[in-house]
């Protein structure tokens, strides 16, 4: 991308013969008669910068095009000020002290990365606060916390989108893309797996309710619930669960969810999370002309083997996936532009966590 300082105009080329007289850079914009303006990219605080907002999120601003993160916090403001220092992030707060944070100068918007179980009163606060939110996954602890932002976001008539970045990894978007296309008939049963070691993972806090709010569901399953969603583009008409350990302490969470989803038209799939197998990533379509399947789908900035059988022809290659966290970033900031409408607003993460919430309806 590249940026002008350069004042807002436009002009008509319909007369003129444009390859003879515009530089290539501008040709599509003049061939468009769209305006050329200066962009000033959209300038993001991060409350909750953790480990994930160093591996995924500080990457992934550094590779969109429409933001640039000019705030975090931490619980302690020393370690706050010091990883925002070595990363060229201007201002730096204590987590507790947010009305510093939301002064930011320029700050427009926030994308929540705290713990789970603080997500809701945080993008209440932000949205209050006037700031548009981007939140993670899971959107909160239970439903009624959804409905709470989400209502707090129409009150202040502020954005709220939910970061499910798989909507954003291009071979989530190729199969979309075949379903969407007919190649592989009406669509007829489909299967997605997050399986990911959590005895490996540093984050302990993943197997506490209390913070996580569930396991592997809220965990992965959200991912695999949502990504089902988006590439079927149906709605859910019946949602069951099942869950390992069966049995569990009071605080427990679950190691294993799997979730049997009955669609509108005639159309089921399963979609299975887990904290207790090896790493294992699956994801599969198939039609009634034909089947797609993907292996280790969902990796970031990797390729993917795919193999699908298409009206009896056997085909197998690779989809590059690209940033998807950048990816979501801009997106998010063409929103707040009002450029595109919500791409994943909090109904979506509603509906996602009416269904992840079924792990502990069963205790």
């Amino acid at each position: 991308m590249i940026y002008l300082d350069l004042p807002s105009f436009t002009i008509d080329f319909s007369s003129i013969r444009l390859e003879k007289t515009v530089p290539g850079i501008f040709l599509k914009c003049l061939q468009q008669r769209v305006w050329l303006k200066t962009m000033d990219k959209i300038k993001v605080g991060i409350l909750g910068f953790g480990s994930f907002a160093e591996r995924r999120l500080v990457p992934g601003f550094s590779r969109c095009e429409r933001a640039e993160i000019v705030a975090v916090t931490k619980r302690d403001a020393g370690k706050a000020r010091e990883r925002a220092g070595h990363f060229n992030i201007p201002n730096a707060y204590s987590y507790d002290d947010k009305q510093s944070f939301f002064q930011t100068p320029g700050m427009e918007a926030v994308f929540v990365a705290s713990a789970n179980n603080a997500h809701a009163a945080d993008a209440i606060e932000c949205l209050k606060a006037g700031k548009h939110v981007i939140v993670e996954k899971p959107m909160a602890m239970n439903a009624a916390e959804c409905e709470r932002m989400i209502a707090a976001a129409r009150e202040h008539g502020r954005e709220l989108m939910v970061a499910q970045c798989l909507r954003y990894n291009k071979t989530v978007g190729h199969v979309k893309g075949l379903v969407a296309s007919g190649q592989l008939g009406s669509p007829v049963t489909g299967k997605c797996d997050f399986h990911s070691d959590g005895r490996r993972s540093t984050r302990t806090w993943k197997y506490d309710l209390n913070v996580a709010g569930g396991g592997a569901a809220f965990d992965l399953g959200v991912h695999v619930v949502d990504t089902m969603r988006f590439i079927t583009g149906l709605a859910i008409k019946q949602a069951r669960c099942s869950v390992l350990p069966r049995a569990r302490g009071p605080n427990g969470v679950d190691d294993v969810a799997t979730f049997l989803l009955d669609f509108d038209g005639e159309f089921i799939a399963t979609c299975e999370s887990s904290f207790r197998t090896k790493r294992n990533l699956l994801l599969e379509i198939f039609g009634e002309k034909g089947y797609v399947r993907a292996f280790d789908w969902n990796e970031n900035l990797r390729k993917v083997r795919v193999e699908t059988e298409i009206d009896e022809k056997f085909s197998r290659y690779e989809v590059e996936n690209g940033d998807m966290y950048a990816a979501e970033i801009d997106d998010f900031c063409r929103c707040i532009a009002g450029e595109i409408p919500n791409p994943v607003p909090g109904d979506e993460g509603l509906v996602n966590q009416r269904v992840i919430d079924l792990v502990n309806q069963r205790q």
